[in-house]
């Protein structure tokens, strides 16, 4: 049995960007190994309620509620409960710990407590939408209970991953594309909620088909401040939709602008470590690299097709125009290297 001393960085599990912290206090959860049965092997209700519902609303101490709920539900699923090796606690930072340690989260064994402590920036989990914190959460506790109850000093990341997606898509299921299809049919009747609601179970189908992670937070009604010539744009890994998306009555339009920009996630994704000259032509179009070959849409649009000829901007036009196809759509105006007249 290897000693949980060593403290995990949390660099190695995610990229920390929160830096600031609201004073809190450790909460009390019960141990994980007094999880109720019916835990194991399921998604429990109020898990899910927690995290598909009211997320939003919960206020910082009823996060750390659900999350210290996740933690509980992965010790029972990995069998925690018959060895009586726990899963750690989650407790929030202080702001000494903040300036401490730098990271949003990070484990550790508390002497004073006798218990294993995964250290959470409140910060951090007041601004974080429910599919990253679970898939985050989820990781770090398989790795950390493979490493304590296991033994293994280095768990495979790729494994984690995989298992907290397993873990987030019970949660959030991905949606079939027949589901979709109703959803579209049925735009006109839908209110504003409803409509965010169907423009959240889409990103979680585009997430899947790229291999994304979790699907990224998606924002409605934020102020276009002229910056941006579209209906929505994608900024610090967030979709963020103006206030038109929600009021446009041509559902499929809605749609293929939202996974155009997811395309645009992905193709971050693939250009931190670029593996072909696709990737590497998106790399050097990509509008922050240095001496980017990217072409900026001016405000009267005068130069739209030398834009729709940018590298990641005909990619994503491409892959949303597929996807509208497959929804049954056949409208959609041309551009630039499409192969879907």
């Amino acid at each position: 049995m290897v000693t949980p001393q060593a403290q995990v960085n949390a660099n190695q599990i995610a990229n920390a960007s929160i830096k600031t912290v609201s004073a809190g206090t450790p909460l009390n959860f019960p141990p994980a190994k007094n999880a109720a049965q019916e835990l194991r092997k399921q998604i429990d209700s109020t898990l899910k309620e927690n995290f598909e519902n009211r997320w939003t609303n919960l206020s910082t101490n009823g996060r750390y509620q659900a999350v210290g709920q996740l933690l509980m539900h992965v010790q029972s699923d990995l069998g925690g409960k018959d060895t009586g090796c726990d899963v750690p606690l989650p407790r929030q930072f202080t702001p000494s710990e903040i300036q401490k340690n730098g990271n949003d989260y990070y484990y550790e064994f508390d002497d004073a407590r006798g218990v294993k402590v995964l250290h959470i920036n409140s910060a951090w989990l007041e601004t974080t939408h429910a599919q990253e914190v679970i898939q985050k959460m989820a990781s770090i506790a398989h790795k950390i209970y493979n490493r304590e109850c296991n033994g293994i000093m280095q768990p495979d990341n790729t494994a984690a991953v995989n298992y907290a997606k397993d873990i987030r898509e019970k949660i959030f299921p991905v949606p079939s594309i027949d589901s979709i299809k109703k959803n579209c049919a049925n735009w006109a009747n839908l209110n504003a909620p409803a409509r965010e609601k169907a423009i959240l179970e889409f990103s979680r189908y585009i997430a899947s088909d790229l291999g994304l992670n979790y699907p990224p937070n998606v924002r409605f009604n934020v102020s276009n401040d002229g910056s941006q010539g579209g209906n929505a744009c994608v900024r610090d890994g967030v979709v963020e939709c103006f206030p038109e998306v929600l009021t446009e009555n041509n559902p499929y339009r809605v749609l293929e602008l939202i996974a155009h920009e997811m395309r645009h996630i992905y193709q971050e994704e693939r250009i931190k470590n670029p593996q072909n000259d696709t990737e590497r032509a998106w790399a050097a179009n990509t509008p922050s690299t240095p001496n980017s070959t990217y072409v900026r849409l001016n405000a009267d649009q005068s130069n739209l097709d030398a834009y729709e000829r940018n590298a990641i901007e005909m990619d994503s036009n491409i892959y949303a125009r597929k996807i509208r196809r497959l929804l049954g759509d056949t409208g959609g105006r041309d551009f630039p290297g499409n192969p879907y007249k």
